[in-house]
This record gives structure tokens, C-alpha cells and sequence, in this order.
């Protein structure tokens, strides 16, 4: 199974660094190996879909009052199709399937990189795996489940840094 990104800018076009998370996420094998552990059933596709879109500030605020009743942005929303009652539970039938769409806002995910003293594209890397985990009906309003996810995104996120680092030349 692979997993195929499309990418879009919507009020906000992403930086080099994003794309470079998404083809790492794209050309990778860490996110197809994640998600066949975790649902074996994945195995039967040939490829998972999702849909990146890199959105302002402005416009993350709004898609966040819309859809979770906060009046402030947020750095990453995801917008799963195969959630029912918080579990993933995909009843698609066609080689491919879709999983839904990831909304990043990098200038929050570049705040938040500063404060936190690490590099930006770990923080991409890292918001990215969060955001597909979402849509595969992790949450984390739990401490277990904080945990379990939490692991899990930093396993994507190494993945991802390390993939990168191997394989463009660049030192993240």
C-alpha cells in the first residue's frame, strides 16, 4: 500500500519546508507501514488518499469557530470520511481509498516551533502525523489515549526527519 498526497494553498501557500514534509510523508514508507500495523485490513488497498491544504491564520480561525466553537486558530484540523461514533470504520470498496482532509495553518505551526526551540520542519512533520492520525479516529481526549497517540506521532514524525535527512541532502 502507498499513501498518495494532494496539496493544496488555500488563502496561504505552503513553504518549502511543508512540501517537503508532505513528499516525506508521500515517498516514505512510515505512514503505509503505521497504518497497516494499526488496521490491517488497510493491506487490501493499493493506495490511502489525503488531501493537505495549507490555510492562513485568519482562515484557520474561521474553520475552527465553524466546526469546534473556538474563536481562535488552531495549527492543524482534520476532517476525516470514515469516522463513525470516534472509531474508524471505512466501508469503501475501490483500490483506492480516501481518508479525508488535513487543514495546516504553518503560521501557528511556526509559533509554536519557536517556543518550543525546535526546528520547523520537525514541528510539520509532526503536526502532519497528528493530523492523519485524526482522521484515522485517534483523539486524545483521554490520557490513554493522549499517550497512545502521542507515541504513535512521534514514530511518523522520526520517520519522517529521518526519511528526509536521507534522502534530499538537507540537515533538518
Amino acid at each position: 500500500m502507498k499513501v498518495s498526497v494532494s496539496v493544496e494553498g488555500i488563502d496561504g501557500d505552503p513553504s518549502g519546508e511543508s512540501i517537503r514534509a508532505v513528499s516525506a510523508a508521500e515517498h516514505s514508507t512510515i505512514f503505509a507501514s503505521v497504518l497497516q500495523e494499526l488496521y490491517p485490513s488497510l493491506k487490501s488497498f493499493e493506495s490511502v488518499d489525503l488531501s493537505v491544504a495549507f490555510v492562513s491564520s485568519e482562515y484557520m480561525k474561521n474553520l475552527n469557530l465553524q466546526y469546534r466553537e473556538l474563536d481562535e486558530p488552531t495549527d492543524v484540523l482534520s476532517f476525516p470520511l470514515w469516522e463513525v461514533d470516534g472509531a474508524f470504520r471505512p466501508t469503501w470498496s475501490g483500490p483506492d481509498l480516501p481518508l479525508g482532509d488535513v487543514v495546516i495553518c504553518e503560521d501557528i505551526v511556526r509559533e509554536s516551533a519557536e517556543e518550543q526551540g525546535i526546528l520547523f520542519f520537525d514541528a510539520m512533520c509532526l503536526i502532519l502525523s497528528h493530523g492523519v492520525l485524526h482522521l484515522i479516529g485517534f483523539d486524545h481526549y483521554s490520557e490513554e489515549d493522549r499517550v497512545r497517540m502521542f507515541e504513535l506521532q512521534e514514530t511518523m514524525r522520526d520517520g519522517l526527519v529521518s526519511f528526509s535527512r536521507n534522502n534530499s541532502g538537507h540537515v533538518s
